[in-house]
């Protein structure tokens, strides 16, 4: 405002310097800047008057000017706080704003809901189940179950079949130890020449294969003369063939043997596994024994005649059957092996075949 105001003193200054220098340097008779009867500088004269009075027009109507600015700038910032304030924000920002909070705070609250209606649910559902639990072993205790008449009759007479297998391993052990001892009533009781003359009678009788060491160069049988007997020669039973060789064919195979040696009827198993036994532990049994061996030829107790038929080396002898017996005893082990895995597969009682032969065709079993 200050720079305005003297902006205008300084070109008044000007003005009135401008129209008395021309006054002063000008002819009077001068035509300069004047028409024809016009004074000097009448124009100049004339627009200063007219800016002056501009300028005091100016001046007396500056303050309502200001005035009017100012009210008009004042109305118009209203009429704006106004529209933000009323129109806009009370109208509709502010509606908006608290409808979203509503909406928010209902989505709130329904999401809470929720999470309590999952809470209710996970603790109804582990009540049933515990419920359950309870009612069902309940019902375990103390209702009786169905398995324990299928346990039950499956089961049937299944202890006399296994007491009866242990009667097997045991009768196929005493009889392991009866052969090597050369116990009476048995094949070795007259010494090595008798046990091998009897295996082979029953090798030419039951198990004999006239195939078996064939002679290829003269086309014939050389079996023949070992198997030859008085029913013909090689096997009877085609089936029972070098059965008394053959694990495999003998004991893995078949599900059940016809094993009883607790009855005075020998069966076809029964016959083949002794057989085989004979094969496995103990082929060759041990020479037999006299009495004289044993006997001290210094014994003054013993008559007169033993003492002369007394071994010199009685202690050889004696020694020699302890050492017998020790061979013995660990064959005793490995053929026990043999005599279990083989009364296990022995024929049990007839009460529980029937149950067993059900339960393997439930299966799939035939």
């Amino acid at each position: 405002m200050r720079i305005y105001n003297a902006t205008k003193r300084c070109l008044i200054i000007l003005s009135f310097v401008t129209v008395l220098f021309f006054s002063v340097t000008t002819p009077k008779n001068s035509q300069a800047f004047s028409s024809p009867g016009t004074p000097c500088c009448a124009y100049l004269v004339q627009c200063l008057a007219c800016y002056i009075a501009s300028e005091i027009s100016l001046r007396i109507n500056w303050l309502l000017t200001v005035q009017t600015i100012n009210s008009f700038v004042e109305t118009e910032f209203t009429q704006l706080k106004l529209f933000y304030v009323a129109l806009l924000f009370e109208d509709h920002i502010l509606p908006a704003l608290q409808m979203m909070s509503g909406q928010l705070t209902t989505v709130s609250m329904q999401n809470t809901l929720l999470v309590g209606m999952f809470f209710d649910a996970k603790h109804q559902t582990e009540t049933q189940r515990l419920l359950q639990e309870i009612r069902l072993r309940a019902h375990k205790d103390y209702h009786p179950s169905q398995g324990m008449c299928d346990f039950g009759t499956n089961v049937k007479s299944l202890a006399a079949s296994e007491r009866k297998a242990e009667i097997n391993t045991h009768a196929l052990s005493q009889r392991f130890i009866d052969r090597q001892l050369a116990n009476a009533n048995t094949s070795s009781a007259r010494g090595q020449t008798e046990d091998i003359d009897s295996r082979l009678a029953q090798f030419s009788n039951t198990y004999c294969d006239l195939s078996d060491n064939y002679d290829v160069q003269n086309d014939e049988p050389i079996m023949e003369i070992l198997c030859d007997h008085a029913g013909g020669a090689g096997a009877e039973d085609p089936a029972r063939v070098n059965k008394d060789i053959d694990y495999t064919r003998l004991v893995s195979q078949p599900w059940t043997l016809n094993i009883d040696f607790s009855d005075e009827i020998l069966t076809d198993d029964e016959e083949d596994v002794l057989a085989l036994s004979s094969n496995l532990f103990g082929s060759t049994v041990f020479q037999n024994f006299i009495a004289t061996d044993f006997l001290d030829p210094k014994d003054e107790s013993l008559p007169a005649n033993l003492r002369q038929l007394a071994n010199n080396d009685f202690f050889a002898a004696r020694s020699l059957y302890l050492g017998q017996r020790a061979l013995l005893a660990k064959r005793g082990v490995a053929q026990n092996s043999f005599n279990a895995i083989t009364s296990m597969k022995s024929a049990g009682t007839a009460g529980s075949r029937e149950f067993l032969e059900a339960i393997l065709l439930e299966l799939g079993v035939s």
